[in-house]
């Protein structure tokens, strides 16, 4: 099972996936990877306890984020004891008017 989170936010991205991350961690999980695309959107892969992704929520709703409704799968996680984390992954959609971000590919010698 993969539990999916999704919100939208006006909020500066720098701040916010940076305060995001530590939102994991204080919910009691661990950022395992992260992609970002452009300053469009940041997924993280995460892995938390299934009390977590309540917790995780409640701060992210805090810190300025829409958050899509939980799906079916997480709100079965509600009162659940299990001894393992849940894996897990959490889009932020930045919204703002500036230009797409580029990231020039350095060259490959060779």
């Amino acid at each position: 099972m993969v539990i999916r989170i999704q919100g939208k936010t006006s909020q500066e991205r720098h701040g916010l996936a940076s305060a995001a991350s530590d939102a994991v961690g204080e919910a009691g999980g661990h950022v395992i990877d992260f992609k970002q695309f452009s300053n469009l959107a940041v997924v993280f892969t995460i892995e938390l306890p299934p009390a977590g992704f309540e917790q995780l929520r409640k701060t992210l709703d805090g810190l300025g984020v829409c958050l899509e409704p939980p799906s079916s799968e997480e709100r079965a996680l509600a009162g659940v004891v299990v001894p393992r984390e849940i894996a897990g992954s959490l889009r932020l959609d930045f919204q703002h008017q500036e230009p797409d971000l580029r990231i020039p590919i350095p060259a490959v010698p060779g």
